[in-house]
């Protein structure tokens, strides 16, 4: 199961109703009530399997990559964690020797707005210009 997967059943439980997806498992609640992750659930699913990458494959992206996409979909739904620009700027500065970092990232940039699209054009703004273009040829 990618981490794709998982977030679209995440979001796909969190449209529906109660009741609705009566062959979910219960939780062994009284009244029956369907036991169901949330987001904080898969946050911290999510960072313990980054936690583990870190520890055993820290070149892998996915897992941060799970986390990245599970902030932002919680953006658009008003759940965010206000963490996004701390998670992209941390993702960059992990991965950025990478050539595919730009392609990771130009999605999750491109919905910035604001204050948040600010800081990130400041933190690429202070990446001295060697750096940048070194890693991006």
């Amino acid at each position: 199961m990618t981490y794709a997967t998982l977030l679209d059943s995440l979001f796909e439980l969190e449209s529906k109703h109660v009741g609705e997806h009566a062959d979910a498992e219960t939780n062994g609640e009284a009244n029956g009530a369907t036991a169901k992750p949330g987001e904080e659930d898969i946050r911290r699913l999510f960072k313990a399997l980054s936690q583990t990458d870190e520890d055993r494959a820290p070149a892998e992206r996915a897992s941060r990559l799970a986390i990245l996409e599970l902030e932002s979909r919680l953006r658009k739904t008003g759940k965010a964690s206000g963490d996004f620009i701390r998670l992209l700027t941390e993702y960059w500065e992990r991965f950025s020797l990478k050539p595919v970092v730009v392609e990771d990232l130009v999605d999750f940039v491109k919905a910035l707005e604001g204050e948040e699209r600010a800081q990130w054009d400041a933190f690429v703004n202070a990446i001295p210009e060697d750096v940048v273009s070194t890693r991006l040829s």
